[in-house]
This record gives C-alpha cells, structure tokens and sequence, in this order.
C-alpha cells in the first residue's frame, strides 16, 4: 500500500535569482503540488515565474506585472519526480521587500 503524507514549503526569493521552493522527493516517492500562491510584497509591480527544474528548467508559468501586495495563485497540480524542483523567480530585485512564495502538496510512494 502506499503512503501519502502531506507538506508545504515557503520561500522567500531574491531578484532573478531562482529560489528552490521544494525539493525533489525521495527516489520511489511522487510529489504532487496542489498549489503555489506567490506574492509581491515590494512596492512596485513585479513578473513572478514558477519553473521545474529537471536539469534543463523550464517555465510553468509567468504571471506578468503583478501589483505590490497583490497574490497570485496556481492551482493547477504539478507532479514532482526525484529529478525534479519547484523554483520560482522574480524580474528584478525589490525595491523595499521581496516576493513570498508558499506551495502545498502531498507526497506519495
């Protein structure tokens, strides 16, 4: 029978520098993202991209001109294998502070 345990991770992100907001599983083990909610905490509009890195990266999806405060959300599943991570990346740097992401998913193996 297999197991499922659920988790979150949280991160905050620098410039267009790319941050790991989740690891890969464990060999054997699936992770499934159930949501990512990125925020703009700067105070200036900002491009938030989610990206899948598999050795080759590549974009999810960008949410373009997002407004200071304003939170965007993904809730399209995501299925994460033991070569794969979730990243997520800003434009630029903040002028005041810098994006949040958070993501929920479950683990299954």
């Amino acid at each position: 029978m297999a197991s499922f345990s659920p988790g979150n991770g949280k991160v905050v992100f620098t410039g267009n520098t790319e941050a790991t907001l989740l690891s890969a599983p464990s060999a054997g083990t699936t992770r499934v993202v159930r949501a990512v909610a990125l925020t703009n905490r700067d105070s200036v509009a900002r491009d938030l991209t989610l990206r899948v890195d598999d050795g080759t990266d590549y974009d999810i999806v960008t949410f373009s001109a997002v407004a200071a405060g304003e939170t965007v959300n993904y809730d399209n599943p995501i299925v994460l294998t033991s070569s794969d991570t979730l990243k997520v990346l800003s434009d630029a740097a903040a002028t005041t502070t810098e994006p949040i992401a958070f993501a929920s998913y479950a683990d299954i193996g």
